[in-house]
C-alpha cells in the first residue's frame, strides 16, 4: 500500500511536482508499514507470550495504528477480525477489544521434526 502524499510538495517545486516518498524516505520507512495479516499475526504472537490476560483490554485503535503504521479504522479492523473469529478477542463497542482467551501454545518441535525440516 503506498502512502498518501499528493498534499506534499518539496520545498521550491511547482503544483503538479509532488513528493515521491518511494525516492527520498529512508528504506527502513517502508518496513514500518505492516498490512492486516502482519499486524494478526504479531498480536497472536503477543497473546501467546501472555502479554495480556484474559478478561484485559489490549492496545486500543489508536494504538495499534500508531504501533504498526496503519491508517484507517479499518486496516485495524482487518487485522483483529481474524482474532475475533477465532473467540481469542471481543470487540465490545465504544469500550475497545478484550481478550477472551488465549491461544493454545504451539509445542515445540522435536529434534527429529527439525532434522525433516532441513
Amino acid at each position: 500500500r503506498r502512502p498518501t502524499t499528493s498534499h506534499h510538495r518539496l520545498p521550491g517545486t511547482r503544483g503538479s511536482d509532488r513528493w515521491n516518498l518511494y525516492q527520498i524516505a529512508p528504506a527502513h520507512w517502508y518496513s514500518c508499514l505492516m498490512d492486516a495479516s502482519s499486524v494478526t499475526n504479531d498480536l497472536r504472537r503477543r497473546l501467546a507470550a501472555r502479554e495480556w490476560a484474559p478478561g484485559e483490554q489490549i492496545d486500543t485503535f489508536r494504538m495499534i495504528q500508531q504501533k504498526y503504521g496503519i491508517s484507517g479504522v479499518s486496516g485495524v479492523q482487518n487485522a483483529l477480525a481474524p482474532l475475533i473469529q477465532e473467540g481469542l478477542l471481543e470487540g465490545r463497542q465504544g469500550r475497545g477489544t478484550y481478550v477472551l482467551r488465549l491461544p493454545s501454545p504451539t509445542p515445540e518441535p522435536t529434534s527429529a521434526e527439525q532434522a525433516r525440516a532441513q
